[in-house]
């Protein structure tokens, strides 16, 4: 950053003043994602594909044992 210092006139820079903050009455925030609302669901849902295919690789593995 200081190696570009040189590049910025700093008599052509504005002196802004700030004015206190106001609260903006119009503002809601964004609405979360259905995924993130039922965070349970998606849960539920990989839990029991992992059972499922937990139930397959035994089944498999109990039929190539005999």
């Amino acid at each position: 950053m200081a190696g570009f210092s040189h590049l910025v006139n700093r008599g052509d820079l504005k002196v802004v003043k700030l004015e206190s903050e106001q609260v903006n009455q119009s503002y809601s925030p964004a609405a979360k994602p259905w995924t993130e609302r039922n965070r349970w669901l998606l849960n539920g849902v990989i839990i029991a594909a992992a059972l499922v295919l937990g139930a397959i690789i035994l089944r498999s593995m109990k039929g190539k044992g005999s």
